[in-house]
């Protein structure tokens, strides 16, 4: 019922039969995984921390309990437990791209700029096809001031996963400060119809107020 209520978007009915689950078998690695993704999509990130925990210590050799750990952990705020969490991950599997897409991400807010950038372009490299390191590298990049660069790994990004908002206000951002400005307003007008990018909204009402002229502050949209 649990897994049930998860496939069809209830995460709140889905934790409830998942923790009681849990309760019954504690040993048991999935419910507490399944457990963990539930509670996150719930948005109760403390305690989706302590299922996931709990199911990477059932099993210590799980990348994916230790990836999606890494990501709520990251939602947290908690982003020197998330590099931590990332980096064993790593350990599991060198070849895990969605690890090293967190490993990135946990970098990225730390601060450490240029060793992000590596661990997104080595996401990208173990799958060409990971829309979300492809953002990422491309948002790294952008906050460096490497434009230009960035506008391939973006483009890329918006035509594996089109309809993304923030995917499309990053690539926006790339286009207008490689002074692409009706590319630029086009993208920002996909992120505003995609929902939920009010970055996006504010970079599109300023490019349409300026007309092509003028210079003013870009606003950045957050990574996933």
């Amino acid at each position: 019922r649990g897994e049930s209520h998860y496939k069809g978007g209830d995460y709140a009915s889905a934790s409830r039969y998942l923790a009681a689950e849990v309760d019954l078998h504690p040993e048991r690695f999935y419910p507490s995984y399944l457990l963990g993704l539930a509670l996150w999509k719930e948005g109760r990130l403390e305690d989706s921390i302590a299922a996931l925990h709990r199911a990477a210590l059932i099993d210590p050799a799980s990348v994916k309990a230790q990836v999606n750990l890494g990501r709520v952990l990251n939602d947290a705020g908690r982003f020197e437990e998330a590099l931590a969490a990332a980096t064993e991950a790593s350990a599991l599997d060198p070849e895990d791209s969605a690890a090293l897409n967190v490993k990135g991400r946990a970098l990225l807010t730390g601060g450490r700029r240029e060793e992000a950038i590596a661990s997104f372009r080595s996401a990208v490299e173990k799958d060409p096809g990971n829309a979300y390191a492809l953002n990422n590298l491309g948002y790294a990049l952008i906050g460096d001031g490497r434009h230009a660069e960035a506008v391939p790994h973006l483009e890329e990004a918006v035509r594996i996963r089109p309809g993304v908002g923030y995917f499309h206000n990053n690539l926006g951002m790339a286009y207008e400060r490689t002074g692409r400005r009706e590319e630029a307003r086009e993208e920002y007008r996909k992120a505003v119809e995609a929902g939920g990018s009010e970055a996006a909204a504010k970079n599109l009402a300023r490019l349409e107020a300026i007309a092509g002229a003028g210079e003013t502050t870009v606003r950045d949209a957050a990574e996933e």
